[in-house]
Parts: C-alpha cells; structure tokens; sequence
C-alpha cells in the first residue's frame, strides 16, 4: 500500500470511529508504529487529526469543512442508491441546480449522457464530470475557488446564482436535527444552497444516513422549502411526523436497491 492510500484509510477510519491507536494502525497496515506516527504528524500538518498520547482523534470542528478528496470516499455505496433515485425527478428539458457535495457529484454521474438538462453548479467536479455529455449544457456560477471543497463560493458565485431560475435544486448538507433543520458548516456553501433553494420550484434534499441528528455550523432551511426527502434510512415516528407537517415526499432507498452506474 502507498503512503498515500494508507493516509486515506486512517482518515477514513477517524471518520468511522473518531479515535485511532498507533498500535492497532501498525498491525492493520503491517507496518512499524514508527511510520504511524509520521503518517499521523503529516494529517495533523493538514488539520485532519489531533494526536494524543498513543493515538489520535479526529479534528472537525462543526465550523470546517474535510477535503472533498477525503469526503468523496465516505459513504459511496450509499451515496450511489440515492443518486441513482434522485435522477428520477430529473426530466428532459429541465433546468437543475446542483451543489458542490459529494453526492450531488454521484447524482451527475448518474445522469444518462442522452438526458438534455441545463446544469448550474458551483462544484467543479460536476463541471468536470459532465464536461462531455453532448445534451448537458453547464453553468458555472464562477466565483472564488475553495481547493479543499473544489468549489466556487463567495458574493460573485451568489450574484450569479441569483440571475437564474430552476426546475429543481438537488442538494446535500452536513447535517440535519428536528429542532435545528438542515445545515452546512460553511457560511459560504450554505449561502450557495440557499440560493438555489430559492430559485427552484422543487428542492430535492439527499442525504445518507449518517446525516441524521449531526449538528453543523450554519442553518440552511428548517425544512418549509424542501419538497423531497431521498435517503437510506427508515424514519421513525417523531421524523415522519416532521415530514408530514411540511409535506415533503419521503423516498427511502433499500439495501437491495442497485448503486446508480
């Protein structure tokens, strides 16, 4: 394995647990506790861990965001089956509005290439992604570049936003409460997705599991904007009551449910 890759693993194993042991990361990876402490040195350079004695533990502030590179291999099966049902309210001729989330991504590349859509993004690897298909037309809002998100945000990418209007805005979020709504843990990005909220006749909300009762910095909406809600987790009384009282369509996505190609 390349020090890159076994970089990304421990990541992603902070991400699942929150806290990892020098020791147990050497025996995994098979090698010396030596080179898991200077795996351990760089990620902590990169604002990714805190270390501690014998270990680490994951440093994410509900204000800051992880790198999309790290982001994009979270959850991906997942992230695949709701793509794959969130294409479904997307129809020829429409005009959509997607945001720069890692699954936002996985519902452009779930796009058929003979679906004839408009796309307004502020995500570059939507950009990037739907590049070649002939019956895409892509507007970017432009903007300031964010490297780590690989997204443009800023009063440039707002205004521009602001200019035009959609059929449905599909989005994701960091998180979402009951009592808190839906949030972002960028001021930036939540001001981009409010934006799109706004100017879409249909908001399509997409969001894994993992999502549920995770509080994030900034207060997106508190549910009164959102017409559907994909996911893979089964509501219980107190989610479906909310969902109900603002009449959003609820689309649970099964286990058995193929990931979108």
């Amino acid at each position: 394995m390349l020090p890159l890759e076994r970089k990304q693993e421990i990541v992603k194993m902070l991400v699942q647990s929150r806290s990892v042991k020098v020791a147990d990361l050497s025996a995994i990876f098979n090698v010396t506790e030596e080179t898991i402490r200077r795996d351990m040195e760089k990620l902590e350079r990169e604002g990714l861990l805190k270390r501690t004695y014998g270990g680490a533990v994951l440093l994410e502030s509900p204000g800051e965001d992880m790198p999309f590179a790290w982001r994009v291999k979270e959850h991906t099966d997942e992230k695949r089956r709701l793509a794959g049902l969130a294409v479904e309210f997307i129809k020829d001729g429409d005009t959509i509005m997607l945001d720069s989330s890692t699954t936002a991504l996985e519902v452009a590349k779930a796009l058929g290439e003979e679906r004839q859509v408009t796309l307004i993004t502020n995500s570059v690897n939507v950009c990037v992604e739907l590049a070649h298909h002939k019956n895409c037309r892509i507007i970017s809002t432009g903007g300031i570049l964010n490297a780590k998100t690989m997204s443009f945000e800023g009063p440039t990418a707002v205004k521009n936003l602001s200019a035009y209007y959609a059929d449905k805005a599909i989005f994701s979020c960091k998180g979402i409460d009951l009592e808190r709504g839906v949030m972002e843990s960028s001021e930036y990005e939540a001001e981009i997705k409010k934006r799109m909220i706004q100017a879409a006749k249909r908001v399509v909300l997409v969001v894994d599991g993992s999502k549920f009762e995770k509080m994030s910095l900034v207060k997106i909406d508190d549910f009164s904007h959102v017409d559907v809600l994909v996911t893979d987790r089964s509501l219980d009384g107190e989610w479906m009551e909310q969902m109900e009282r603002h009449g959003i369509q609820v689309v649970v996505a099964r286990e058995g449910d193929v990931p979108a190609e």
